[in-house]
């Protein structure tokens, strides 16, 4: 019963979003993900990065994830950052979510194909703001 409170898995099941039913994870998947994903495996860290943002509601724990997967270049967890923090580019004292979607659009630029899939879904509005982002940051 420890392990199943350390790793915030519940005995009953969590009910997940509609059309996320693909995250739901048993808890065996939850314990062995996090010792992947502790040992640098990315996938690992993004699996469980979506199971604790849809399927769990952790939020915090979400983060922690996919910061872990972006530590090891997995550029699904870093879309996934940026997008989290996407609402609060708007707010010149929040622009985390700008500076993961520059680092993405850079990936991309350096010839990332794993990054490049994820250009065509960026808005125009934050591809302008990172740009204006880059130029000031320099």
């Amino acid at each position: 019963m420890v392990l199943v409170s350390i790793l915030g898995y519940s005995s009953t099941r969590a009910k997940p979003l509609t059309g996320r039913e693909e995250y739901l994870l048993s808890w065996k998947e939850i314990w062995s993900y996090t010792i992947q994903a502790r040992k640098g495996n990315g996938n690992a860290a993004y699996k469980l990065g979506m199971y604790y943002l849809y399927i769990n509601k952790n939020y915090k724990k979400s983060i922690y994830w996919f910061k872990k997967g972006v530590e090891v270049d997995n550029m699904d967890c870093l879309y996934e950052l940026a997008l989290f923090y996407e609402p609060f580019t708007q707010e010149p004292e929040h622009t985390l979510g700008i500076q993961y979607f520059e680092q993405l659009i850079q990936e991309a630029n350096n010839g990332n194909a794993e990054a490049a899939k994820y250009l065509d879904k960026i808005p125009e509005n934050i591809k302008q703001i990172a740009k204006e982002f880059e130029v000031s940051d320099n």
